[in-house]
């Protein structure tokens, strides 16, 4: 029944699909919760990430996928998350790779990049192909939720950044890799 509304809901858009955060800016609801899927091809990072970020307050995320090539099909049936966490490097197809197709299925959902190991050539590809931003795993589950909103913030997305989070000292201008 959900994807049929998703699909009716998709038609009267003109195609595109809005992220969770703006439905639940057109409701009542007093604090919308972050919708954030992950992608990463490590099952137990992955498992860890999700765990850690559902324990937030205010973040939900309830998918977690393989790979790009599972996401994107995901994407075309459902609605999309207000932020899509993608690891950079997974076969067959990478995450930077994969940003212009989620992008173009999901314009309005923030694409944040997360990698192991910094590599400023990889960097700027994902920022050029549309990532909001590009940081390191070993970052705490508050931090990228941080990085989110104050990603959100400079490119106007409906995920406003709380003024406790951004003057919480979980928040810190470096908690990207230069």
């Amino acid at each position: 029944m959900r994807q049929a509304g998703d699909a009716l809901n998709n038609m009267k858009n003109g195609g595109v699909i809005k992220p969770a955060a703006v439905k639940a800016s057109t409701s009542n609801d007093a604090e919308a919760r972050l919708c954030i899927w992950l992608v990463d091809d490590d099952a137990a990072y992955s498992k860890h990430l999700t765990w850690l970020l559902n324990a937030e307050p205010c973040v939900d995320c309830p998918r977690s996928f393989p790979s790009p090539m599972a996401l994107l099909a995901a994407l075309r049936q459902e609605s999309p998350p207000d932020v899509i966490l993608m690891d950079v490097h997974m076969p067959a197809m990478n995450g930077n790779e994969a940003i212009r197709p989620v992008r173009d299925l999901a314009p309005a959902t923030l694409v944040l990049m997360l990698t192991t190991f910094f590599d400023h050539r990889l960097k700027e590809e994902a920022l050029a192909a549309g990532a909001a931003d590009f940081m390191l795993k070993r970052n705490s589950p508050a931090q990228i939720i941080a990085a989110v909103r104050a990603s959100s913030a400079r490119v106007g997305s409906p995920c406003r950044p709380p003024v406790l989070i951004a003057q919480s000292p979980a928040y810190r201008p470096a908690l990207t890799a230069p």
